[in-house]
């Protein structure tokens, strides 16, 4: 993954992170007696995770719903969507309400009418039942999807061939559909508004992170790409506007990282950590603001790396919630992040409507500025 890549997290039904630690745990460690046979259990089949990363982007997926624009933001109107799982060994022979009550705790109260509805219910051989759990049978969950708003901007091509798209990426937008995110990432608005439903990303860049970002168009050409990228023959070179004079002198900082909280994207440095080496050179000073333009150079790919970096040397993104903390955060007047028509009874969003972001709060000072891959360079 990229120096700043980051897996995002979500609070919706079925696929929250609480939800994926639970409803996967079987997937991680396997039953007991699936284990002690040292195989799969039948009701667990591979590959299901990333298959809409793989297929690219179908036209039954981009007519889901549609776009709307509000204030500098771009909202995703709510759609309904069918999440679905198999059920896991400890399921069978239970029924779907008790299961139900026992993995998701917190939504008890809409359980039974989602039942009722018949937005949750078990699909065996393709047909919906009511008995207990049986293997190779799947949980399925019709929910009403409500999606975060991001920044209205456009998406910049800065570089087109028969092999590879670059764009400069606008800050707030997810890469790949991931958590809450699904129409509002970069890869649904390329396939929607460019015509472009099959490509492949190289890289990573944090949701919150500008500029390169290079695709292929096609796997073969990812994969050689993505080889390019783990060999380190890639050159990556960002822009970061810090708190402080940072120093006139080059600094390579190399000092190890770790993620003591997995899924959620926050790194220190720690000696038990993963060797990560990061190359700063300050650009440019501003006495007045008391900010540095500090390029950065990051020779590793560790989740947050430059930002960790520029953390441990006192030098924190000057709009860095995670490892700036005397930054805070203000709503000003905030509205409702989602209009109220078409709502859904079993919605919790519905019923309980988000606050819109404020733009400056979906912007971090932090653009990736140039990429070198092979013989070309871009820059954005």
């Amino acid at each position: 993954r990229d120096a700043d890549g980051v897996m995002e997290t979500t609070h919706s039904t079925l696929h929250s992170e609480e939800v994926k630690e639970s409803i996967g745990s079987d997937r991680k460690r396997g039953s007991r007696k699936d284990r002690h046979n040292g195989k799969r259990s039948k009701a667990e089949p591979r590959g299901r995770k990333n298959h809409e990363k793989q297929q690219g982007i179908s036209k039954e997926q981009l007519d889901e719903t549609t776009y709307f624009f509000r204030d500098g933001l771009r909202f995703v109107k709510p759609y309904y969507y069918k999440y679905e799982t198999f059920a896991k060994e400890r399921w069978i022979d239970r029924p779907l309400i008790e299961v139900m009550n026992q993995e998701f705790p917190a939504r008890k109260e809409s359980h039974a009418r989602q039942l009722e509805s018949g937005k949750l219910y078990i699909e065996r051989a393709g047909e919906k039942v009511k008995e207990t759990f049986q293997h190779a049978d799947k949980l399925v969950n019709i929910v009403h999807r409500h999606e975060p708003p991001v920044a209205d901007a456009p998406i910049q091509i800065i570089h087109q061939d028969d092999n590879y798209i670059v764009i400069n990426k606008p800050s707030s937008i997810l890469v790949h559909p991931s958590g809450r995110f699904r129409h509002n990432s970069i890869l649904f608005i390329l396939a929607k508004e460019h015509n472009l439903p099959d490509l492949y990303p190289i890289h990573r860049l944090d949701r919150l992170t500008s500029g390169v970002l290079i695709l292929c168009k096609s796997s073969k050409v990812a994969s050689e790409s993505a080889e390019e990228v783990r060999s380190a023959t890639i050159h990556k070179e960002y822009l970061a506007r810090v708190i402080g004079e940072f120093p006139s002198d080059p600094i390579e900082v190399n000092e190890p990282i770790s993620t003591p909280r997995p899924g959620k994207g926050i790194g220190q440095v720690d000696e038990d950590g993963k060797s990560s080496i990061t190359k700063f050179h300050r650009a440019y000073y501003d006495l007045i603001s008391n900010t540095s333009i500090v390029r950065c150079h990051p020779i590793s790919g560790r989740t947050h790396q430059i930002r960790v970096h520029l953390s441990h040397l006192k030098h924190p993104i000057i709009d860095d919630e995670l490892y700036h903390p005397d930054r805070k955060t203000v709503q000003v007047d905030p509205k409702q992040m989602l209009p109220g028509d078409d709502a859904d009874p079993d919605c919790s969003d519905c019923q309980h409507p988000h606050l819109d972001p404020n733009e400056s709060d979906l912007i971090l000072s932090l653009h990736s500025w140039k990429y070198t891959l092979g013989s070309h360079t871009f820059v954005a």
